[in-house]
């Protein structure tokens, strides 16, 4: 009778204990897909540490680089009209086009020098995520790694720190030049002709409203899932990987491992969803 009091009483408290895991669970993903992205940028650079403004710098650069890259077409449009005259100003011509040389080169060493600084922040950043987790993880108590798998584990440390790198090494100082590229675009065209001006500013509304649909709505979210699921999958991996022995002795086949059965359809279905999204 004590024994089936006492079982009784610890179901209840395991699953008194699930139900907290699942609302702590619960908690903690409305609060990450809360979390505004600039709130994410920030704790995302707090990894760098002193390295942090040189992010900032490396904007700059791609910036400068963008303005540097564009005014040579307005030379080389000079140099075409000059050589179209009946009595073209060789002079004129050439140190146009000594122009045109000089700021692609300033161009591309502003790039270089961008590139670099990011890839340097980038690098801090994953070093820093590693470093931090690890700590973390020093911290936790046993029953975290029994009830966490551990290629969800190494997945966390180690492949999301990896894919914070293609973010602030490249696309961050990409983006800070995709920015200022069509702003200098219609400066240059709207003091060429007004008319073109305007059909490039309805062309650039236009692509703004086609792109918008990409990154809002269901597919929103579909970034997360796609995430989500190939956690789930690495974990499944190595619980499989490890339970290979019991498959030969039982001549079992992959498909008495469900959890992996499963996480792999799931991970095919949100790849698909995130190559289609649109």
């Amino acid at each position: 009778m004590k024994t089936k009091t006492s079982t009784a009483i610890q179901k209840g408290r395991n699953q008194e204990q699930q139900e907290q895991k699942q609302k702590q669970e619960q908690k903690d993903q409305s609060q990450e897909q809360n979390r505004t992205a600039k709130e994410t940028w920030n704790i995302l650079l707090d990894y760098a540490g002193r390295w942090r403004p040189l992010i900032w710098v490396s904007m700059i650069a791609a910036v400068l680089s963008t303005v540097a890259g564009i005014i040579p077409y307005t030379y080389i449009h000079q140099i075409i009209n000059n050589i179209l005259q009946e009595a073209p100003d060789i002079n004129r011509i050439i140190s146009m086009a000594w122009l045109v040389v000089i700021f692609f080169v300033i161009s591309v060493l502003l790039y270089f020098i961008s590139l670099s600084l990011s890839h340097l922040v980038a690098f801090r950043i994953e070093s820093g995520i590693r470093s931090k987790s690890m700590q973390r993880f020093m911290e936790m108590p046993l029953g975290f790694f029994k009830e966490q798998a551990s290629g969800k584990l190494r997945k966390t440390i180690d492949d999301n720190a990896g894919l914070t790198h293609n973010m602030v090494a490249h696309n961050t100082p990409d983006l800070a030049a995709v920015a200022i590229f069509p702003v200098v675009m219609l400066i240059i065209f709207f003091s060429y002709d007004w008319r073109m001006g305007l059909t490039s500013l309805f062309t650039l509304i236009a692509a703004v409203f086609l792109i918008f649909p990409m990154y809002s709505g269901k597919n929103r979210d579909c970034v997360h899932n796609y995430m989500t699921a190939q956690e789930q999958m690495n974990a499944s991996a190595v619980e499989y990987v490890r339970g290979i022995p019991v498959v030969k002795v039982f001549q079992q086949t992959i498909h008495s491992f469900r959890a992996f059965r499963e996480a792999i359809k799931n991970y095919s279905r949100f790849s698909l969803e995130y190559t289609y999204m649109a």
